[in-house]
């Protein structure tokens, strides 16, 4: 027997040993790490320019990386569903430009009108694409290349490097914290200001909109509530003094450069973070869900409550180019287009074609500033579906995080971020922003990554243990020795 309780001892500190030794940095990680970085700078414009060209070149290298079959084991059959899943979608735009006769296409939803006077001057047999604007459709493509790069590389990372991800993420956003701090202490002439000041002073970072600065930083906040709250990444060990530090030194940082944002929809979404999250606490305490629904519902009534002093202002329910009346319009026209769409990427082109005679050259309407409303006009049913089984992950997620219990702390902050920019979405347009949807395609990402299956032990030893420096696929390390009966 004390031999046997020996021999289970050693192996339990070998497999600890070999677990718990430093991972080395691949190259995969170098390659995220600076696509991150150089999209922390020149990834905050909504509008189409060089810099989305320039970073969607960078992304190629990522890409590549993350769909190298690495040594010693191959993706497994979950990963590579996901890996296939990705790269169909990330393929639709592409369909829209393949090319039909004007003929054809004329009999397309919503077209016929719109490629009368193409018919007339080039006549019906010259072509022309699905895509009511093949450039903007090319662009929008464009833009989504690093944010894809990003999700592939954060389906494939194991554990340790997805932290270290993570981590390299929370400095970005605490960065850009400092960053507003320091363009609202500073003139409106200063050079911290990359697109232009506005009229007042208001924490915007590298973005060209406060609205889009907060999204990102909404993204950051549950990361560091983790920290904060549980000491480290994995809740299963001891916290440590510095990680709580950090955490709650990043916590305060970022809520008041959010707060000096002055965005409305920021700051109820903030209150709603903080709610959930303490709800989540509660939760991993053994709470009873239907107390948490009660709390949950009693702080969205009193987040309404207030919530309608400010709701009117940002509707601009007096103007005809106000958020109301655009929503309104743009369902009309997503309509229009019917099941097909008008093609991905054409909102801001296409759209000014249903300006009446109270918006015509009021205001140039770039984006529906509705996710769902934006995705109908452009891909149809299709965007529909697409919109409707992303809300469709994140209540899974909810679900199996808050009323079961399952997952860990960093995978339940990615949801609570995730579901945050979800909800902006609904009144803006934060994923037409590379940074912002880079961010939110790695913690999808992260939250997606299938759970790798234990192999076989050899030798007494776990296998998985044993490969803890191994690309690609090191887990967590077993449990310790049992007490002999």
């Amino acid at each position: 027997m004390t031999a046997l309780r020996t021999d289970r001892t050693s192996s339990w500190e070998a497999t600890h040993r070999a677990a718990t030794a430093p991972v080395p940095v691949h190259p995969l990680e170098y390659a995220c790490w600076l696509l991150l970085a150089l999209g922390a700078i020149m990834g905050g414009l909504s509008f189409f320019s060089w810099r989305d060209g320039a970073l969607a070149l960078l992304a190629l290298p990522v890409l590549l990386l993350a769909l190298w079959p690495w040594p010693p084991q191959r993706p497994d059959r979950a990963l590579r569903h996901r890996t296939a899943a990705a790269l169909m979608l990330a393929a639709l735009p592409l369909i829209y430009l393949l090319p039909l006769p004007l003929e054809l296409a004329a009999h397309l939803p919503g077209r016929t009108v719109r490629l009368q006077a193409a018919i007339e001057e080039l006549g019906p047999a010259a072509w022309t694409t699905v895509s009511l604007a093949a450039d903007d459709t090319w662009q929008a493509w464009l833009k989504l290349v690093p944010g894809l790069a990003l999700f592939l590389a954060a389906l494939r990372l194991p554990d340790t490097r997805q932290r270290r991800l993570l981590g390299a993420i929370l400095a970005i956003v605490m960065l850009q914290a400092l960053w507003g701090l320091a363009q609202v202490s500073g003139d409106t002439d200063s050079s911290l200001l990359f697109y232009g000041a506005a009229d007042d002073h208001r924490a915007s970072g590298s973005f060209a909109n406060r609205n889009h600065f907060a999204s990102l930083l909404l993204l950051g906040l549950p990361l560091l509530a983790v920290l904060s709250a549980g000491g480290g990444w994995d809740w299963r060990q001891a916290p440590q003094a510095g990680w709580r530090l950090m955490g709650a030194t990043g916590l305060l940082l970022v809520t008041t450069a959010l707060l000096a944002s002055r965005s409305r929809a920021a700051a109820g979404l903030l209150v709603l973070e903080a709610g959930l999250f303490c709800l989540w606490l509660l939760r991993r305490r053994g709470l009873s869900p239907r107390l948490l629904g009660g709390g949950l519902a009693l702080g969205l009534a009193a987040g309404l409550y207030f919530a309608a002093y400010l709701v009117p202002g940002g509707l601009e329910l007096d103007s005809a180019d106000g958020r109301l009346g655009v929503l309104q319009r743009s369902l009309t026209a997503a309509l229009a287009f019917f099941p097909l769409g008008a093609g991905p990427g054409t909102f801001g082109s296409v759209f000014p074609g249903f300006d009446t005679l109270a918006t015509l050259d009021k205001v140039y309407i770039n984006h529906a500033h509705n996710d769902l409303l934006e995705l109908l006009f452009e891909l149809g049913m299709v965007g529909a579906a697409l919109y409707a089984g992303a809300l469709g992950l994140l209540a899974a997620a909810l679900w199996r995080h808050v009323v079961r219990r399952g997952g860990d702390a960093v995978e339940w902050a990615c949801v609570l971020g995730l579901c945050a920019v979800a909800a902006h979405g609904a009144v803006d347009y934060p994923l037409r922003v590379p940074l912002v949807a880079m961010v939110t395609l790695t913690f999808l990402g992260v939250v997606l990554r299938p759970a790798a299956t234990p192999p076989p032990r050899r030798n007494g030893v776990d296998a998985r243990a044993a490969s803890a420096k191994a690309w690609p696929w090191p887990t967590q390390a077993g449990p310790g020795p049992r007490s002999a009966p």
